[in-house]
């Protein structure tokens, strides 16, 4: 999908809300505790969900897992680029840009990563 974006597409970004590191993994955990808190403010009219948050906690498990896979397979910008250089030769046509910010306090970090395709200029 990488060199196909780069061999036709003008620019792209890539958004990670979470990160590879025991913080992040902590905060899946914290916020998959913190639905069991507020579901029943939020579906008491929703027997089901009820249903499958606590006598099948089916909701939290796919909750926590999902969290979690999603964590483990978040790339750093670092890794990214280093896909970039490996599926294209065109990758000097590109300009590179990345960050980490703070969204969330006090942990929220999300890390991002923009290319956008060099103008070449035509002199004709």
């Amino acid at each position: 999908m990488l060199r196909e974006t780069l061999d036709t597409a003008d620019g792209f970004g890539i958004f990670e809300l979470q990160e590879r590191t025991f913080v992040s993994l902590a905060n899946i955990t914290l916020f998959t505790l913190l639905s069991l808190v507020i579901t029943p403010f939020y579906f008491w009219r929703s027997p089901g969900h009820m249903i499958f948050t606590y006598l099948i906690p089916l909701i939290p498990f796919i909750v926590l897992y999902d969290g979690y896979v999603s964590a483990l397979r978040t790339r750093t910008p670092e890794e990214i680029l280093s896909l970039v250089n490996g599926c294209s030769a065109s990758s000097d046509d590109w300009s590179f840009v990345h960050g980490h910010d703070l969204i969330t306090s006090p942990t929220g970090y999300m890390t991002w990563f923009v290319g956008v395709r060099k103008q070449k200029v035509d002199i004709s």
